[in-house]
């Protein structure tokens, strides 16, 4: 992440409080989503936003379910289901004044039927949460694949998105 200059990431899979302290401990010239819930809606821990303290701002964050609740926990043919949280963050650039959200999640893997659940979900909960249409960014493992057999990158792009992959830098500024 230092190597890269990296000013905001996604996290993946930090599953525990031990990893957690252990990355925030690690990475100090970071700030990072806290867990400030132990709630059974979400965990920030699971998915969080690392963003550069002498860059950016924290103004506010939020977490929310994507999983439908009737596959928590199933099993089909050893396959199983985990809760899956979207992580957000709504960041302000100190030198310029500007903001953009960032979300971070992390699609299921195991059931086609819930990964499209999840990006759906997301979606909806990005525009609910982005109400003034500031730009925002999700990052996240889609569980999806170049080969196709996924919608979700199909989700995404029916709903306005763009792969910032495939923006150069300067269509990447302009939106």
């Amino acid at each position: 992440i230092r190597d890269r200059k990296l000013d905001v990431v996604g996290a993946q899979e930090v599953a525990n409080i031990n990893m957690y302290n252990d990355v925030n401990g690690l990475l100090s010239e970071y700030g990072m989503t806290s867990d400030t819930t132990s709630s059974d809606v979400c965990s920030y821990r699971q998915n969080p936003i690392l963003y550069k303290k002498d860059k950016l701002r924290l103004i506010s964050q939020g977490c929310f379910m994507i999983s439908p609740k009737d596959y928590l926990g199933k099993v089909v043919d050893g396959r199983g289901s985990f809760r899956r949280d979207t992580t957000w963050a709504l960041l302000e650039e100190i030198v310029s004044g500007n903001t953009f959200y960032i979300f971070n999640t992390h699609l299921d893997g195991k059931f086609q039927e819930v990964n499209e659940y999840g990006a759906s979900t997301l979606i909806s909960k990005i525009a609910d949460t982005n109400k003034t249409s500031l730009p925002a960014f999700v990052t996240g493992d889609f569980n999806s694949s170049k080969t196709g057999g996924n919608t979700v990158d199909a989700q995404f792009i029916s709903a306005g998105a763009k792969n910032c992959i495939k923006l150069t830098p300067k269509q990447m500024r302009s939106g």
